[in-house]
């Protein structure tokens, strides 16, 4: 029989998201402006790679390895949360 979680259990959650999300911004705002603006408008904005690179004046591969470095800073972060080195 599994218990329900308590209201601590809960806000231990609530906290541990809220610090990872302070932790990936941070690094996302820490990353150069090229990456960040890649990875911006391909993973949260939602446009291609092409329209990405258009809107960047620039080719689709350099969108394609700023959003990629952009994501393995990113990646960091979680590993450096979660104590997986």
């Amino acid at each position: 029989m599994r218990s329900e979680p308590t209201a601590t259990a809960a806000a231990d959650d609530v906290l541990d998201a809220r610090r990872l999300e302070r932790g990936v911004q941070r690094r996302l705002d820490a990353l150069p402006e090229t990456q960040r603006a890649a990875y911006r408008l391909v993973k949260q904005e939602g446009l291609s790679l092409k329209s990405a690179a258009e809107v960047l004046g620039t080719s689709v591969t350099a969108v394609k390895l700023r959003t990629h470095r952009a994501y393995q800073a990113l990646r960091a972060v979680l590993r450096e949360e979660r104590g997986a080195v």
